[in-house]
């Protein structure tokens, strides 16, 4: 191979490399997701309904609910 070729086949695998971390990695765009809660009054005497929405569609997983308080300081906070 000449040097030509050389030149060709690393300028080919740069560009290569950088759209594929463009393009296939989620490093660029920061996903926040929007909760918002309401709360309900069924009737006089009945339970009030706690209910949480999300700002677009999402598909999720799993939820779990943890204090406010003891997730500002510690990160790993074990749910309710």
């Amino acid at each position: 191979m000449n040097k030509r070729t050389v030149i060709l086949l690393i300028v080919a695998g740069a560009l290569l490399t950088v759209s594929y971390v463009l393009f296939y990695s989620d490093s660029s765009d920061a996903k926040n997701i929007q909760v918002f809660l309401t709360h309900r009054q069924t009737s006089a005497k009945g339970p009030r309904q706690i209910i949480f929405t999300l700002d677009k569609t999402y598909k999720v997983d799993s939820i779990r609910f943890c204090r406010a308080a003891e997730w500002q300081t510690n990160k790993f906070a074990h749910g309710l």
